[in-house]
């Protein structure tokens, strides 16, 4: 007989979780999130900077209309967001520019290409 394990398997996240990145209280950048489990490409804000939580990786997207203090500060955000979360820290972060051809199967299976 095989001895029994007590394993908490990690919540189904589906696609994901998606967050917008703006500016908070105190010029404070703060993540909101935006959808969970299902997600689609109207989604995606093209004036903020965009974090998907695949689980598995880290997604970073820059909307066109992004502002300088959401565009400089978005790896560090991201860091930020996998050391609250008790997440690895050698976890996969991806940076795409909205407008730029994107080649993540992960990314494209979730958005379209």
């Amino acid at each position: 007989a095989s001895e029994g394990v007590d394993r908490v398997e990690p919540p189904d996240l589906g696609e994901g979780v998606l967050f917008k990145m703006y500016a908070g209280s105190s010029n404070r950048l703060d993540l909101h999130e935006v959808g969970r489990s299902v997600l689609n490409k109207s989604m995606l804000d093209s004036n903020h900077v965009m974090i998907l939580d695949h689980g598995s990786e880290l997604f970073i997207w820059v909307g066109t209309g992004a502002d300088d203090n959401e565009r400089k500060s978005a790896w560090r955000i991201a860091d930020n967001f996998l050391k609250l979360n008790n997440r690895n820290t050698n976890t996969p972060v991806h940076l795409y520019k909205e407008g730029h051809n994107i080649k993540n199967k992960v990314w494209n299976s979730i958005f379209g290409s």
